[in-house]
């Protein structure tokens, strides 16, 4: 075959980049795991609470850095005070 392969499958075989490559594949996309990863936390954060932990008991939480860079913190703080 010469058209190129692209790949979306995780199976050892899959993981095994000489091996595709050797048979053609240029792209191998290791497909949503930070949305599976996501979604594993938020279930296991729902459970912890719901089976009587303390907010203050859950584990691996974002840090307050991290927090503010993703949500824009700087960002929304100049709007908000652009529009108040």
């Amino acid at each position: 075959m010469s058209i190129p392969l692209i790949l979306n499958v995780h199976t050892p075989i899959m993981s095994d980049l000489s091996y595709l490559a050797s048979r053609g594949v240029k792209i191998n996309h290791p497909g949503n795991l930070a949305i599976a990863a996501s979604i594993q936390a938020i279930y296991d954060t729902l459970e912890a609470l719901a089976q009587g932990a303390l907010p203050g008991d859950v584990k691996r939480l974002a840090s307050d850095d991290l927090m503010k860079a993703v949500l824009r913190q700087g960002d929304y703080t100049k709007w908000t005070d652009q529009y108040l």
